[in-house]
């Protein structure tokens, strides 16, 4: 109690990281009243480009608040250095942060000089290549000086981090009251190679969805394993006798108002049928919400008496828990359920995807990448998006087959699948299942003992 006011300290620190928080709303992003803790709890997660960040007018101030709040708790928590090991941790984890936010600062302004310097508006000779980003970052030293303790040598490169130079996307997300300020590479390629270039060892990868169909490209370019062997063996699974795939037609494109309504509608008579021992996989927190509006509402008319399991209403486990012990379930989720989730036997027998999970094109990291790859002289979508999405695809329908004995039903409600050219290419990723053209015929690769009481 004697080494300082530690509760002034800690509260100043707080408000400084909500004010942080909120300036990542821009103007009018305040929190409606009653959202607690001075924070937007009720707002949906958004990502920011650096080019948006750099726009929100008080964000470099929120970042210099926090970082002199920093710096004063690293400084006092010095002072009082062996007094207790949970005091020198606190020490040590605020230094880090510290030197973590001037080093995102530096990346930020950095790639202000680097987006001018490609458009052409810092010159043409190739001699300005590097030069731009250190004058960039002259503007963030000047202000580091201004913060009482802290480093400017941080803003330089961290000879720790041997990935640091490395051609990354700056970008921050933010999801209720949360928020991260994140550093992406373009590529792991170059970082993998530096881990393959010490002592000599094995590197063996084994998945499921490493390729896409017979190719393995998208998975070798991405580690950069040119000099790497690929195999594939065919599954044990006899897909064409277990399961069938079905594309509802006529819902309309993915994109439309109501589109996951009429998904919940489309599946409706195989959910009915099988008994629930359904998963919706969603692409979108959004649709995830709607579907299971729409599947409420379908189960309160039709009594069907099925437990509708939301992602959200539990942690992942207790849900998965819940799913494996109810009678009729139905487990509605996004991300986190389409990979690393093990349903064997009837229990879950029927997948429904909303569509094609291809990542959002204004998506800060897709964007960079993307146009990292056509100054390449490279087609971002065929070469990237495309077989991202297929590998997204095939791990969604990877839930569905367990083991030799399953039999289920999956549906992909998107009509890209069915009418695009590229949909041959995402169906060519897929487990050779039995295409069929009509629920009814799909159902009857639905396990018996499903069809419901009268």
């Amino acid at each position: 109690r004697d080494g300082a006011d530690w509760r002034s300290r800690a509260a100043r620190l707080a408000r400084a990281s909500r004010e942080l928080r909120l300036a990542l709303d821009g103007p009018g992003g305040a929190p409606r009243p009653g959202a607690g803790r001075g924070a937007p709890r009720g707002q949906a997660a958004r990502r920011w480009s650096a080019e948006q960040l750099r726009a929100l007018p008080g964000l470099a101030d929120a970042l210099d608040d926090l970082l002199a709040d920093l710096v004063s708790v690293s400084a006092v928590v010095a002072n009082n250095a062996g007094r207790g090991p949970e005091l020198d941790r606190c020490g040590l984890r605020a230094t880090e942060l510290g030197e973590r936010l001037q080093r995102w600062e530096r990346a930020l302004v950095a790639d202000e000089a680097s987006a001018m310097a490609r458009a052409g508006a810092i010159g043409e000779d190739p001699a300005w290549d590097d030069a731009p980003a250190q004058d960039a970052c002259g503007d963030a030293v000047e202000r580091r000086q201004r913060v009482p303790g802290a480093d400017p040598d941080a803003l330089a490169i961290d000879p720790r981090d041997p990935g640091a130079g490395d051609p990354a996307v700056i970008w921050a997300e933010t999801n209720g009251p949360n928020a991260s300020l994140r550093r992406t590479p373009l590529s792991v390629a170059a970082a993998f190679g530096r881990h393959r270039a010490g002592p000599p060892r094995a590197w063996i990868f084994v998945s499921a969805t490493l390729s896409i169909g017979e190719d393995f490209s998208h998975f070798v370019d991405a580690l950069g394993l040119h000099d790497g062997r690929c195999e594939r063996w065919e599954s044990p699974f006899d897909f064409a006798r277990q399961a069938a795939l079905w594309v509802p037609r006529g819902i309309g494109e993915a994109s439309a108002p109501g589109f996951a309504g009429r998904v919940a509608q489309a599946a409706w008579p195989l959910v009915a049928a099988n008994r629930g021992r359904a998963f919706f996989l969603c692409t979108t927190l959004r649709a995830m919400r709607e579907i299971a509006d729409g599947l409420r509402a379908l189960d309160a008319a039709n009594g069907t008496g099925l437990q509708l399991l939301v992602q959200g209403d539990a942690p992942r486990p207790e849900l998965l828990e819940r799913f494996r012990a109810s009678g009729a379930p139905v487990l509605i989720g996004s991300a986190g359920f389409w990979e690393g989730v093990d349903v064997a036997g009837d229990a879950l027998s029927l997948v429904v995807i909303d569509k094609l999970p291809f990542a959002p094109p204004d998506d800060p990291v897709v964007k960079a990448r993307g146009e990292a790859m056509r100054r390449a002289g490279r087609d971002p979508f065929s070469q990237d998006s495309l077989p991202a999405a297929a590998m997204a695809l095939k791990q969604g329908a990877g839930r569905l087959i367990r083991s030799e004995t399953d039999r289920g039903v999956l549906v992909v409600c998107d009509e890209r699948l069915a009418t695009r050219g590229y949909g041959r290419r995402l169906i060519a990723s897929l487990p050779p299942f039995t295409r069929v053209a009509s629920w009814e015929a799909a159902a009857a690769f639905l396990p018996p003992g499903g069809a419901p009481p009268a």
